[in-house]
C-alpha cells in the first residue's frame, strides 16, 4: 500500500518518492515529515544528495528550497562522503538488477 501511494516506478527500474505539483514530497505535511522515525533512506541523506552537492549554487540553491538545511545537526565531512558511498553502491546495485530484468524480458520475447 505505501508503494502504491508515495512511489513512482519508472521504466528503467530507478524509484522515487511521488512529489506534489510543487516539488513538495507527499510526505511532507503541516507538521513536516509525516514518516520521520521510519523514513525511506533517500531522506534519511538528503540534503547530501550528489546533485545538491555538486556545486556551491546547487547547495544555496537547496537551501533556499528547504528550510532545514543548517538548521539541524552538523554532520562530518567522513560521514557524507560515507552516505555518498552509499548512495553509489545502491545505485550500481538497481542499475544491476534493472539489466538483468531487461535482459530477462528480451530473451523471453525471442522465443
Amino acid at each position: 500500500a505505501f508503494e502504491h501511494n508515495h512511489v513512482r516506478r519508472y521504466a528503467s527500474g530507478k524509484t522515487s518518492l511521488r512529489e506534489r505539483y510543487n516539488g513538495e514530497c507527499v510526505l511532507l505535511d503541516e507538521k513536516g515529515c509525516s514518516v520521520y522515525p521510519v523514513r525511506p533512506k533517500q531522506c534519511r541523506d538528503y540534503p547530501f544528495w550528489p546533485e545538491v552537492l555538486a556545486t556551491p549554487f546547487s547547495w544555496m540553491v537547496e537551501m533556499n528550497r528547504c528550510p532545514g538545511i543548517g538548521a539541524g545537526e552538523l554532520w562530518e565531512a567522513p560521514k557524507i562522503v560515507e552516505m555518498l558511498k552509499s548512495q553509489e553502491q545502491d545505485r550500481k546495485k538497481k542499475e544491476v538488477r534493472s539489466e538483468k530484468l531487461e535482459e530477462k524480458a528480451r530473451s523471453g520475447t525471442q522465443g
